[in-house]
């Protein structure tokens, strides 16, 4: 074995003219530079250290939203009817998903700013969601096709890196459910007035069939109330589905009973879904209050209850009325109709339910007779509430 040994100290061939290897001066330049090296170089490196630990702060929040969804990839149908956002762009706009406004069947909900200041609520695909791809690519077929007043409007989706988002205009004032009973309720009373305007905007924003419940009824500053969530939905314009047949989907509280024997969800369930929140705008409640006693339990059951005490001694029904209302007594005429309303359309048969249309027609009417005698058709077309402040109010809590 050879070893090759390399000497660079008093070789005369390394000093060239007036250059002296050995000077003093020659030494002292050496100690300098050895010493700018030494303070250099640690520095270089913290410098490439720091550089290499943000790119992977970074690329982990990016890889744990990827990992999440990894086995959610999709192609999006008609891609051109609703804009595309990129994963960066959303998580510009949600500030890294800092600020969670709700959670639901697809996933959380996140509160967002898009670059021209237009507020928005993202829905991000969990892992775990109960929904999927599928209710995923219905929803942005459907709202892309739709532009309804009623309808909570779909501003694009984001698809990228394996990560489903749907993007929605911000409805800054929460759902109907935590107005009625939830954390809200206390701070906000609705009126009889405004919970009428809430029903009839709900029942007009309704497709069928889809998961009906008050937690999908969003209200914006004016508290105009718009429909969310449509991954249940069926096409608009399949003449051929007439029904949807799949496995259980719905809401406790709210599901139909003709599904347990039929396992079809129709036009008719959402109309029983929708007796149920007509039921809580009119007394308060929660459909299924497991902190209440046996008989207060159910909702259903509890007003039933009382219709029959009123039938056979004559008990008051305004006892089931929400006690933060202070009802005129043009206000009580139509609170009976809608009750008599909502106990149509909770009938256990189908059939004897009414159509969404009448649901529609109904309301509007007993929205007219609680104005003052100079309503009008018109006036009720152009309706609008003052302002109301919802500023500190959002979606989902």
């Amino acid at each position: 074995m050879y070893i090759l040994v390399c000497r660079y100290t008093r070789n005369p061939h390394l000093c060239k003219g007036k250059d002296k290897c050995h000077s003093n001066k020659s030494n002292k330049a050496g100690i300098v530079v050895k010493s700018t090296i030494g303070v250099a170089v640690p520095a270089f490196v913290a410098v490439i250290l720091l550089i290499i630990y943000l790119r992977r702060h970074n690329s982990n929040k990016r890889n744990k939203m990827v990992n999440m969804n990894a086995n959610h990839a999709v192609t999006v149908l008609n891609p051109v009817k609703s804009r595309s956002f990129s994963l960066v762009e959303m998580m510009r706009a949600t500030q890294d998903l800092s600020q969670k406004i709700g959670e639901g069947g697809f996933g959380s909900v996140y509160f967002g700013k898009l670059q021209d200041g237009k507020d928005v609520a993202v829905k991000l695909l969990s892992s775990t969601s109960k929904q999927g791809a599928t209710e995923f690519l219905n929803e942005i077929d459907l709202l892309s096709r739709l532009n309804h007043r009623n309808l909570v409007s779909l501003l694009g989706y984001c698809n990228d890196f394996k990560q489903l988002m749907l993007v929605y205009e911000h409805m800054p004032c929460g759902s109907l459910k935590y107005h009625l009973y939830g954390s809200l309720s206390k701070s906000s009373t609705l009126d009889w007035k405004i919970r009428l305007r809430v029903a009839l905007d709900a029942a007009e924003g309704s497709i069928s069939p889809m998961d009906v419940k008050s937690s999908n009824i969003l209200l914006n500053s004016r508290l105009w109330a718009k429909v969310a969530d449509f991954g249940l939905s069926k096409m608009i314009g399949d003449d051929n589905a007439s029904h949807v047949t799949t496995t259980i989907k719905g809401s406790v509280g709210y599901l139909d009973p003709e599904y347990f024997r039929t396992s079809k969800l129709t036009d008719k369930s959402d109309v029983y879904s929708f007796g149920v929140v007509l039921l809580e705008i009119i007394c308060g409640r929660k459909p299924i209050d497991a902190e209440r006693s046996e008989e207060e339990l159910s909702l259903i059951k509890w007003v039933m209850l009382h219709i029959e005490m009123n039938e056979e001694s004559g008990s008051q029904l305004t006892d089931i009325l929400d006690k933060r209302l202070r009802l005129s007594e043009n206000d009580f005429k139509s609170f009976y109709d809608l009750l008599a309303l909502s106990i149509k359309c909770i009938q256990n048969e189908a059939f004897k339910r009414p159509t969404i249309s009448e649901i529609v027609t109904h309301i509007r009417g007993d929205l007219i007779s609680v104005e003052s005698n100079d309503t009008t058709q018109e006036y009720l077309q152009s309706f609008s509430f003052a302002e109301y402040s919802c500023s500190l109010v959002q979606t989902g809590r």
